[in-house]
Parts: C-alpha cells; sequence; structure tokens
C-alpha cells in the first residue's frame, strides 16, 4: 500500500494556481507585523494565502 503524504507548501501552491488560473488576484506568504502597545514588532507572521485583499 502506498501512502502519499504532501506537505502543507504543495497544498497551498497548487490552490494558489488554481485560483490564479481562475483569474482572482492571489499573494502568498506575506509578511504580517504583530503590533503590541503601539510598537511594531517583526516576529516572523505569515498569511499564507490573500485572495483579492482577503485574507484565505
Amino acid at each position: 500500500m502506498w501512502v502519499r503524504v504532501l506537505l502543507e507548501s504543495t497544498y497551498e501552491n497548487a490552490l494558489a494556481y488554481d485560483l490564479r488560473e481562475a483569474g482572482f488576484k492571489v499573494r502568498q506568504q506575506v509578511a504580517m507585523p504583530f503590533h503590541y502597545k503601539e510598537v511594531r514588532l517583526d516576529v516572523g507572521y505569515r498569511l499564507d494565502l490573500i485572495v483579492e485583499n482577503k485574507i484565505v
């Protein structure tokens, strides 16, 4: 029996490809800063997909 395990990044890229093929504007792995007490901290948060300027 064969078991296929794909990384999350594989599914993300496949979904992004299909969305683009369908005509959607897609951005991947967009940096998102964290704000704490009016201080911006770049802590490495990333948004997987932004489709038509909406977070997915």
